[in-house]
C-alpha cells in the first residue's frame, strides 16, 4: 500500500499528494499576532485522523464536528493509494450532516462499515488476520499512541495478539492459553458459588444428617397409627386424588383435540375455492393437458366439493366427540371433588390428618433437601475434575509453548532484534536496546506471550519514542502484511533532542530507498527550526521533501490551515 493523495469535498482543504520516499507535513507559526482560541492547532494531527478516518476508524468527536448547522451539505474525504501489485483504489467516506450517519465506498462501489473493514483487512493483511483496526494503527498512528505503548506493562490481550500477527507469531498459543483460563477461571466460580450455596457446611456431613432424618421421618410415618376406621377413609381419599389428576390429564386433551378440529375447520372454511377461481384453474389445465385426460368444469367442481365436504365432515365429528367426552369428564370430575371434600371433612373431624400430613410434608422436603445436596455434591465433584483435566491441558499447552519460542527464538533475534540494535546503533552511536520475546508460563494470564521493546541509550524522555519509531519501521520492513507505508505524527518528535530526530530522519530515507518505502513525517515549525541549527543542510533536505506547509494565520476563516477553515475538532476519545 503507497498513499497517492488526500482530499475533500470541503472547498478550501488543502489537498495532499504523496509521493514515494519521505513525505513531510510541516505546521508553521505566521508572523501575524493571532488570539488564544484553539481551533486544533494547524491540522497536522488531522492529517493522520483523516486518514484513520479513511481506513474505517471510529471517531465520534471528528463525526460530530461536521454535524452542526454550520454543514448544511455532507461532507467527505477521498483517499487514493495503490496496492496489490500496483492496482488503484479510491476510498471515499462521507460525514452526512443531516442524518448523522455516514457512506463508505471503496471505486464507486457501496460498503456497509463492517464489510469494509473485511475487504481492507484481505486486502492488506489476509483473511485470518486479527481485526484491521487492531493491525493497521500500528502503521498509521492517533495521537495517543506515542507514550510507552509498547512497555510490556502496558500491553493488552488485543495488542499482543496484532503484535504477535505482525512478527509471524503462532497465535494459536495465545488463542489456546486463553480459551483454558479463561475456561478453569469460570470453573472456578462456578465452584465457589456450589460452596456458597451449602452456606459453610460441609458437604458430607449435610448429607449425612440429612439421611438420618429421612430415615427418622420415614419410621414415623411408618408407625403412625390412624384411628379406628379411618384407615380405609384414608385410603379412598388418596384413591379419589389420583383419579382427580387423572381426569384432569384426559380433561385437557380432549380440550386440545376439540381446539385443534376446531382451527382446521375455520381455516378450510376460508380456503374454499370460489367457482370462478375453478373455472379459471379450468381452463388453464384445459389448455395444457391433452383431449383424452381433460375434465368437464362441473366434474371439477364436484371432485372438489367431494373432497371439502369429507374433510369437513370428519372435522365436525371429531369436534362432538371431542365435546361429548368434555363433558363426561366434567361430571367425574366434579363426583371426585364431592368425595374428596367429604372425606377431607369426615377424617379431619377429630384431627386425625393434622400430625399425618405435617410428617408427610417435612418428609417430602427433607428428601427434597438430600437430593439437592446429593446433586451439589455430584456438581462439585465434576467441576473439581474439570478443572483438573483443564489444568493438565493447560500444563501441556505450556511445554509445547516452551519448545516452540526455543524453535522460532534464533529468528527473532535475527530478523528483529538484531536489525533493532543496529538501526539504534546508527541513531545513538551503540547498540543499547532490545526486543524480548517471553513466554508466560502464568497460569492466570490469558497471553502465552510477553513482548518487551526498548531503547536504554540514556534516561532522556525521548528514548522510548525511539524505540516505538525504529520497532514500527521494522514491522513495515518485515511483518506480515502488504503495507509500504509508515505516518508518524509531531508528536513522536515532540520528546526528542534535535540532534537524534535528524538521524532519525536520515535513517528512514536510507530505508526508503532499499526497500521502496513511503514514510509520512508531520513536525512542527519548533522541532523544523532546532533541526536546522543543529544540522543547516536539513534546511534544503527538509524543503525538497516537504508536500503541505500549513500556517498559523491570524486570518479568521483559518484559510491556511488543513481544513481550510476553522472549526472545532475535539482530540480523539
Amino acid at each position: 500500500m503507497i498513499l497517492k493523495e488526500l482530499t475533500s469535498s470541503l472547498p478550501n482543504f488543502k489537498s495532499i499528494k504523496f509521493k514515494a520516499g519521505i513525505n513531510i507535513i510541516i505546521g508553521s507559526r505566521s508572523d501575524e499576532e493571532t488570539n488564544d482560541e484553539s481551533f486544533n492547532g494547524v491540522g497536522k494531527s488531522l492529517v493522520g485522523r483523516i486518514i484513520n478516518y479513511c481506513l474505517s476508524s471510529d471517531d465520534n468527536s471528528f463525526e460530530n464536528a461536521f454535524n452542526t448547522n454550520e454543514f448544511k451539505e455532507s461532507i467527505s474525504f477521498t483517499l487514493s493509494f495503490t496496492a496489490n501489485n500496483n492496482e488503484s483504489y479510491i476510498i471515499e467516506r462521507t460525514v452526512n450532516a443531516e442524518k448523522k450517519n455516514e457512506s463508505i465506498s471503496i471505486n464507486d462501489e457501496y460498503y456497509p462499515k463492517k464489510k469494509f473493514s473485511v475487504f481492507l483487512q484481505e486486502l492488506l493483511f489476509n483473511k485470518e488476520a486479527p481485526a484491521f483496526r487492531s493491525l493497521v494503527h500500528y502503521f498509521f498512528r492517533n495521537q495517543k499512541q506515542y507514550e510507552s505503548y509498547i512497555l510490556k506493562s502496558k500491553n493488552s490481550y488485543t495488542d499482543l495478539i496484532a503484535i504477535l500477527y505482525l512478527i509471524n507469531i503462532d497465535l494459536n498459543y495465545m488463542y489456546k492459553k486463553q480459551e483454558l483460563v479463561v475456561k478453569i477461571s469460570n470453573l472456578r466460580k462456578t465452584l465457589t458459588y456450589l460452596k456458597s450455596k451449602l452456606k459453610g457446611e460441609n458437604n458430607k456431613q449435610s448429607i449425612k444428617n440429612t439421611e438420618a432424618e429421612v430415615t427418622i421421618l420415614e419410621k414415623q410415618l411408618k408407625q403412625f397409627n390412624v384411628a379406628d376406621g379411618y384407615e380405609k377413609e384414608v385410603l379412598k381419599l388418596q384413591n379419589n386424588e389420583k383419579d382427580h389428576k387423572e381426569l384432569l390429564e384426559e380433561l385437557d386433551k380432549f380440550k386440545y383435540i376439540k381446539e385443534q378440529a376446531q382451527k382446521f375447520l375455520d381455516s378450510l372454511r376460508l380456503d374454499t375455492m370460489p367457482n370462478d377461481y375453478i373455472d379459471k384453474m379450468y381452463k388453464e389445465i384445459n389448455f395444457f393437458l391433452p383431449d383424452n385426460i381433460k375434465k368437464e368444469i362441473e366434474l371439477v367442481e364436484e371432485f372438489h366439493r367431494n373432497i371439502y365436504k369429507n374433510r369437513e365432515k370428519r372435522l365436525k365429528s371429531n369436534i362432538i366427540n371431542a365435546t361429548n367426552n368434555i363433558s363426561n369428564i366434567n361430571e367425574k370430575i366434579d363426583a371426585c371433588k364431592i368425595n374428596i371434600n367429604e372425606l377431607t371433612a369426615l377424617i379431619d373431624k377429630n384431627g386425625i390428618m393434622e400430625e399425618y400430613f405435617t410428617i408427610t410434608n417435612k418428609l417430602y422436603a427433607t428428601k427434597n433437601k438430600l437430593t439437592k445436596l446429593n446433586d451439589n455434591r455430584t456438581e462439585i465433584e465434576n467441576t473439581n475434575i474439570q478443572i483438573t483435566e483443564k489444568n493438565k491441558d493447560l500444563d501441556v499447552l505450556m511445554e509445547t509453548l516452551k519448545e516452540y519460542y526455543y524453535t522460532i527464538n534464533p529468528d527473532i533475534e535475527k530478523i528483529w532484534e538484531n536489525p533493532f540494535r543496529e538501526h539504534l546503533n546508527q541513531i545513538y552511536g551503540q547498540p543499547d536496546g532490545s526486543i524480548e520475546l517471553k513466554t508466560n508460563i502464568v497460569k492466570t494470564t490469558k497471553t502465552a506471550f510477553d513482548i518487551e521493546v526498548k531503547a536504554n541509550h540514556d534516561g532522556s524522555d525521548g528514548r522510548q519514542q525511539v524505540a516505538i519509531f525504529v520497532f514500527d519501521w521494522l514491522l513495515l520492513l518485515y511483518g506480515q502484511h502488504h503495507l509500504n507505508c509508515l505516518y508518524h505524527d509531531n508528536r513522536l518528535y515532540q520528546a526528542i533532542d534535535s540532534t537524534i530526530a535528524v538521524k532519525m530522519m536520515k535513517l528512514s530515507e536510507k530505508l526508503c530507498n532499499k526497500k521502496n518505502q513511503q514514510y509520512i513525517i508531520c513536525i512542527d515549525q519548533d522541532k523544523y527550526e532546532a533541526m536546522i541549527e543543529h544540522d543547516p543542510e536539513m534546511e534544503i533536505w527538509i524543503k525538497k521533501r516537504t508536500i503541505l506547509k500549513l500556517k498559523d494565520s491570524a486570518d479568521k476563516n483559518g484559510k491556511d490551515k488543513l481544513l481550510g477553515m476553522n472549526i472545532n475538532i475535539q482530540q480523539k476519545e
